[in-house]
């Protein structure tokens, strides 16, 4: 054969195997997202959830910038794969080398052609947008402690 069937098949395998691994992560990503939503509606109730939410968001430690890192990981890995086995379909013959002979290797320098990995951290602005419900939670418990205040203030008489 004129390329390295092999490398041909690994590369088949790895667009199977993420086609299946990406649909069942999108299942558990949505039983997660649910489970955060009843995270943030729960700060109704308790307005330290609304502000464990938020102190996350600003952190980068939310579950939206957990699962965009997740998805940026899981991007490069494979584009490093399909390189991987694009350099074996290329460079590597089938003929199986001889004993004591030259192994079958891709030269190094392919390693410093593709990138590193760089994440891309979401803006402050996309993780707050995303934390909407927690805002809202605040402003619900801020309105409820000023209409408060001025219920008993209005209650109260001076001796």
């Amino acid at each position: 054969m004129p390329f390295n069937y092999s490398g041909f098949v690994m590369k088949e395998g790895e667009k199977i195997s993420s086609q299946i691994y990406i649909r069942h992560q999108k299942a558990l990503e949505e039983t997660f997202r649910k489970q955060q939503r009843f995270s943030e509606i729960s700060a109704f109730f308790d307005p330290m959830m609304a502000v464990k939410n938020l102190s996350m968001a600003a952190s980068g430690t939310d579950y939206f910038s957990y699962t965009g890192f997740q998805k940026q990981a899981e991007e490069y890995r494979y584009r490093m794969a399909q390189k991987l086995n694009e350099l074996q379909i290329e460079k590597i013959s089938n003929i199986k080398p001889e004993k004591g002979g030259r192994p079958a290797i891709v030269d190094a320098g392919n390693w410093k052609k593709f990138p590193d990995f760089k994440y891309q951290q979401a803006s402050f602005r996309e993780s707050i947008t995303e934390q909407w419900i927690s805002v809202a939670a605040l402003v619900f418990w801020l309105a409820v402690c000023v209409g408060m205040i001025e219920t008993t203030g209005r209650n109260l008489k001076l001796i």
